[in-house]
């Protein structure tokens, strides 16, 4: 008797181990991961094929099309929530990283986004920008629905994105200087008078004398 329930006991935490190994190549090959990350796993794609898929765990990113240029197997895209660069001066609603590997395999990615309208703040719905660290991307809106709006962007590489509003910095135009310009006094210009001239006028003034 006690044998038999050694037995079940061994086949409960055999079970068991199976169920996890499962459980954790689902997670595997599921496109995102508990956590502030998410990762894309590419079996194998051919160059020239488009990937859509869904972010999830991601704030304010909904989902990404990735094109391939170079035949991609066995590779991931990783998500994962950021920090803005220390450079960024602005207004920031959230930021995320994008990076792979093979990250030379992958042409333009284009990003949609789910923002809440009340997490706008101070940023009027057509002022948010997309940012690629502190570059400017071209961020339009893609629809709006009850609380929340979607944004498009496309960008040619991957790293740190920011969404929100950069600080636009004034340019303070300094003073021109003003070199003095030293005057010159204009002497009159001497008259050469020739030896008749000199010889009459003296001779008018002896006469007159």
């Amino acid at each position: 008797m006690k044998r038999g329930n050694s037995n079940q006991r061994s086949y409960a935490v055999i079970l068991i181990v199976v169920i996890s190994v499962f459980a954790g190549l689902l997670m595997i090959q599921n496109p995102s991961i508990t956590g502030s990350a998410a990762v894309q796993t590419i079996s194998y794609l051919t160059e020239g094929e488009t990937l859509n898929f869904e972010v999830r765990n991601i704030l304010n990113l909904k989902e990404a099309t990735v094109t391939i240029v170079e035949d991609t197997k066995n590779s991931k895209i990783i998500f994962e929530e950021a920090s803005p660069p220390a450079s960024f001066d602005g207004l920031v609603i959230s930021a995320f990283k994008i990076s792979s590997l093979t990250e030379q395999n992958f042409g333009h990615i284009e990003l949609l986004l789910k923002i809440k309208k009340s997490d706008l703040d101070s940023i009027a719905e057509q002022e948010l920008i997309v940012y690629l660290e502190d570059q400017e991307l071209v961020t339009n809106i893609a629809k709006k629905e009850a609380d929340y709006i979607y944004y498009s962007t496309t960008s040619l590489d991957f790293g740190t994105f920011v969404i929100g509003r950069q600080d636009v910095k004034e340019v303070v135009a300094l003073p021109e200087k003003i070199e003095a310009v030293p005057s010159t006094v204009q002497e009159p210009a001497s008259v050469k008078i020739g030896f008749f001239r000199v010889l009459l006028n003296f001779l008018r003034q002896f006469i007159g004398a």
